[in-house]
């Protein structure tokens, strides 16, 4: 599969992380006296492609952050696309994994059409 692949480098080099950190949970009693502000923070991993999950307020965040030299925008743009369908099905009530669906009509049909089209034409009386 990895010889297959357009990514270069090791396939499986890929992490998930759905982040839980219940900052905006915090009571007022249990809040400190003082307050920090304007504070950035930056991930980072070693893995090929991370993707990280986390809720804001009501929101649920994706973040995909991926070695460019190794992954080209456009694969990320197309696992994105399949995230954002798969999210969908679920979305539309999905219950089993046969009903889960990660590629839209459009990219059904070109694998299962446009690449499958291998029909030609020959003589009958041969």
């Amino acid at each position: 599969i990895e010889s297959q692949s357009s990514v270069q480098g090791s396939l499986f080099d890929s992490i998930i992380v759905f982040e839980n950190y219940p900052v905006e949970e915090i009571s007022e009693e249990s809040r400190p006296s003082f307050s920090i502000s304007k504070v950035k923070a930056e991930e980072s991993t070693n893995y090929s492609l991370s993707l990280v999950v986390y809720l804001k307020g009501e929101e649920l965040h994706v973040s995909f952050k991926y070695n460019d030299g190794l992954i080209s925008e456009g694969v990320i743009e197309n696992i994105k696309g399949h995230f954002a369908t798969l999210l969908g099905s679920i979305l539309s009530g999905a219950k089993t994994l046969e009903e889960l669906k990660y590629i839209d009509a459009i990219e059904r049909d070109v694998l299962l059409e446009g690449f499958n089209n291998t029909g030609v034409s020959y003589a009958q009386e041969k």
